[in-house]
């Protein structure tokens, strides 16, 4: 998938959530986050820096990709192989340890209770990292 591309797929997704779940314009909150454990490669435990000496472990699920499972799946599977690549891939890109921008969409949660981001490391969107490399496919 070409950048310009990933870019539009993952705004028209994000749009779509706000359509679905508000009837109001939802805008980001953005907070820099200490990559505490990166399950899969749509699915990361933060701990957030809420200011003031303030912090919040959760799961964030990356908004707007879906990326094969690692969990579930059998693992001769080409899903579980796809899945350790686009891990992999991921963890080329951030490491335990690493801070990282998190853009977060108040509000927004996924079937499972996680919380909806996009993460940015120097500027650039793992989210669509993800769909430009093959590890992903639009999801939302």
């Amino acid at each position: 998938m070409e950048v310009a591309e990933a870019k539009a797929a993952i705004k028209d997704a994000v749009g779509s959530y706000r359509n679905k779940f508000s009837p109001h314009s939802i805008k980001p909150y953005d907070y820099w986050g200490k990559v505490e454990r990166i399950v899969d490669a749509d699915t990361i435990d933060l701990t957030v820096s809420l200011g003031f000496d303030l912090s919040l472990s959760k799961r964030f699920r990356l908004i707007a990709v879906d990326a094969p499972e690692t969990f579930s799946v059998r693992h001769d599977s080409d899903e579980y192989a796809l899945g350790v690549a686009a891990r992999k891939f991921v963890e080329k890109f951030i490491k335990v340890g690493d801070w990282v921008e998190v853009e977060v969409y108040c509000g927004l949660n996924e079937k499972y209770g996680r919380e909806l981001c996009q993460l940015f490391i120097n500027g650039i969107s793992l989210n669509e990292q993800l769909l430009i490399h093959d590890h992903a496919k639009i999801y939302g």
